[in-house]
């Protein structure tokens, strides 16, 4: 039998996330919950997030992309926090770093942009936490805030894309080739402080597990008079573990997840080529391994998509993680 912490850590590593437009979208990393037990403690986390973008969209139909347009984007998060029975606080770090091609008039620009993304602070409280021999179910809220500690300065292109007359500035002018990668696509932080909130819900019946979440993020005005549409993250999956013992667990399950965005706004005006929705499906696998060590790994592929003006969309999504308990 289990114990009520082998239990929570093997029901999984629930590292909600996934994607601006051409940038990701990506929702904060819970460590706590992959470590899931009751009681008190200090843990730490960590998640990497790669995505590749490679399509190109028209208002929600590929098209062409001859010059090779491309995004890589790696999104790094560092969590630590604290739990006190129900209740638990967390602090994360993030590191992005984006490797790019796109198009400028008639000339690729290629480059690269790193360092820290806007760090956030959330807390957590437990609704419900049962479990017994044959079973588990926890059901979670969380809100938190996120800080402006991410380098804004690529908004600064938006100034001069146009996005204030209302207009997609990257459709091609005089023959010129449209970019599908903006600024706002590469900025590293919105220079707004934003709110988030989130639920989250985790059950296991004998050996089959599953998990629902979402966290939604309300954001605001930031630098250049520029603001970042509100954003939804939703994550469903189930699965079957494949090792179930005291100290250790291997489970497959399959995971779906969404995100979505609407309109981004430059003086209040609206940018119409900001508005996204990818829908992504793949497997992962979960372990734990002693008493205090979760971890896991996945891979998705976008399945559904949607967007506003000229953009590109995620087309598959690697994202790993490690959680450990003091």
């Amino acid at each position: 039998m289990l114990k009520n912490k082998q239990v929570a850590i093997g029901l999984g590593l629930l590292a909600l996330g996934t994607s601006a437009s051409a940038c990701d979208l990506c929702a904060i990393y819970t460590a706590e919950l992959a470590e899931g037990a009751s009681g008190t403690g200090m843990y730490a986390g960590i998640s990497e997030q790669y995505t590749n973008f490679k399509d190109v969209f028209e208002d929600g139909h590929k098209i062409d992309n001859p010059a090779g347009q491309a995004l890589d984007s790696w999104f790094t998060q560092l969590a630590v926090g604290y739990r006190h029975g129900p209740w638990a606080v967390q602090g994360t770090l993030p590191y992005i770093h984006r490797k790019f091609t796109r198009q400028e008039g008639e000339v690729l620009d290629q480059g690269s942009v790193n360092g820290i993304g806007d760090t956030s602070l959330v807390a957590s409280y437990d609704l419900v936490r049962k479990s017994s021999e044959d079973g588990f179910i926890a059901w979670q809220v969380l809100g938190g805030i996120k800080f402006a500690t991410g380098a804004s300065g690529r908004i600064a292109e938006e100034l001069e894309e146009g996005h204030h007359d209302g207009v997609t500035a990257n459709l091609a002018k005089h023959g010129e080739p449209a970019s599908a990668i903006h600024g706002h696509d590469l900025a590293l932080g919105s220079g707004s402080t934003d709110f988030i909130f989130g639920s989250n819900l985790r059950w296991r019946q004998q050996r089959w597990l599953g998990d629902v979440g979402f966290q939604y993020g309300i954001r605001r005005r930031g630098d250049f008079d520029y603001r970042y549409a509100n954003e939804v993250h939703w994550n469903v999956s189930t699965g079957r573990y494949l090792k179930l013992e005291h100290d250790k667990s291997v489970a497959v399950v399959l995971n779906l997840s969404g995100e979505q965005k609407g309109e981004d706004r430059l003086a209040g005006v609206r940018a119409s080529d900001t508005s996204s929705r990818s829908v992504l499906l793949g497997p992962a696998l979960r372990a734990n391994f002693g008493a205090s060590n979760a971890f896991e790994l996945g891979w998705s592929w976008r399945i559904n998509e949607g967007n506003s003006g000229i953009q590109m969309l995620p087309d598959n999504r690697l994202r790993a993680g490690f959680t450990h308990r003091f």
